[in-house]
């Protein structure tokens, strides 16, 4: 802490550990795509100017030509942040372009918050509130807006923060993120950078290869063990960067919640998570079955709930485990030598450092007996990790491993 430092400054700086590097003030006319959340207004707004951005496919030619905008009349165009231009316009055309479904367009001078769009549903749009867009890539001073993105690092880094959640963080170009890093790697060395790219397009996760994160978070949040989605991006990110995996998070409904307090499911899928990536993350209450959601704005000390029931000794377990076995560690290549149907699902993860098993019973209610592979039982040991009684050191492995429901079983 710098007894010196302005307190708005050391707001900004603590608010950017959660934050996006691209959350700025845009001194231009702009609307978010509907449906947006209520956004900060800008600063000066420029008679005649409009920011407009494009529906995902269409073209900056097809819609200028067929309202009729001379290219003299385009001041800028945007295809990082946003794909889309700035023009100077009639309010005549602007009520034009504001009609159409191309274009998104509004003389309010809001900020343009960063969306998403369902590749399975075109219709269903996400849009981030709490951020703003901003052409990183193209803007016309791009060297000092970097800088400007360094110093806020820096200032974070002084005030003791080691690590950086980044968030949407494809949104952003790869060489500013290449850049901020080698900065902050100048003050700390072993700072890390986290990017959370949960939503976004394949292609434009993939392009964060070359960024040097640390770390990226993964969607096994969402997979219900029979589809085949979070083994083809597991095959497709692998190279990225290692993965972190978590049964639930501030943008997701409590788990607990969702299963009126299963504590078998619960276990579950802490003990999936640890097992499936290089690292695991869970919210503060996850342990003891908190099913309000937590707000990051708007979450109080009050909102402390009581306990459903305390997995504090079961996650402390997992933790030790994980980081004592080489096996759990670094992000793996993960195969199912059973394939996804059935009852029990059979997760092998193979790293440098060797193969594990973990076996998922995925049925909530009834227990199995499953026969493990003879490659999985030779000079290996079963860790019942779901059961309090288990041995610390683990088992030898049977050739029928009965799984109670909703149990997790890993075999190292």
């Amino acid at each position: 802490w710098k007894d010196d430092m302005p307190p708005s400054k050391t707001r900004t700086a603590r608010r950017f550990v959660l934050a996006a590097l691209a959350v700025v003030a845009l001194a231009a006319p702009v609307a978010a795509p509907p449906p947006a959340a209520a956004a900060p207004r800008a600063g000066d707004v420029v008679p005649g100017s409009y920011i407009v951005v494009l529906a995902p496919g269409a073209s900056v030619e097809r819609v200028t030509k067929q309202h009729f905008l001379p290219p003299q009349a385009l001041t800028a165009r945007y295809s990082s942040a946003f794909s889309g231009f700035t023009a100077t316009m009639s309010a005549a055309t602007a009520a034009q372009l504001a009609a159409d479904p191309d274009g998104v367009l509004d003389e309010a001078g809001e900020l343009v918050s960063p969306f998403v769009t369902d590749p399975d549903d075109p219709s269903k749009i996400t849009v981030w509130g709490d951020l703003a867009e901003i052409d990183n890539e193209g803007s016309t001073d791009r060297q000092a807006l970097w800088d400007y993105w360094a110093e806020l690092v820096r200032d974070s880094l002084e005030l003791g923060f080691r690590g950086f959640r980044c968030d949407a963080a494809y949104k952003v170009p790869a060489p500013l993120w290449r850049y901020l890093i080698a900065e902050a790697r100048k003050v700390d060395p072993e700072v890390e950078f986290f990017a959370e790219t949960l939503g976004g397009p394949v292609e434009a996760i993939a392009s964060l290869r070359e960024a040097g994160f640390d770390y990226i978070f993964n969607s096994s949040k969402w997979w219900d063990f029979n589809e085949t989605w979070p083994l083809e991006q597991n095959a497709r990110f692998h190279e990225i960067a290692p993965s972190v995996a978590f049964p639930e998070s501030h943008d997701t409904p409590r788990l607990a919640g969702e299963t009126e307090g299963h504590e078998g499911v619960q276990r579950q899928r802490y003990a999936f998570s640890a097992g499936f990536s290089a690292g695991v993350m869970m919210p503060a209450g996850y342990e003891y079955g908190f099913r309000k959601q937590v707000n990051v704005v708007e979450s109080m000390p009050e909102d402390w709930e009581q306990p459903s029931f305390d997995l504090t000794p079961f996650i402390t377990r997992v933790n030790r485990l994980k980081l004592s076995r080489p096996e759990l560690q670094g992000e793996p290549l993960l195969h199912t030598p059973w394939g996804l149907f059935g009852d029990v699902l059979l997760l092998e993860r193979r790293t440098s450092a060797g193969r594990a098993w973990v076996l998922i019973n995925k049925n909530p209610n009834n227990w199995f007996v499953v026969q493990l592979p003879e490659e999985a039982r030779v000079g290996t040991r079963l860790f019942r990790i779901c059961r309090n009684e288990c041995p610390e050191g683990g088992e030898p492995p049977p050739d029928k491993v009965d799984l109670r429901a909703a149990e997790v079983v890993y075999v190292l």
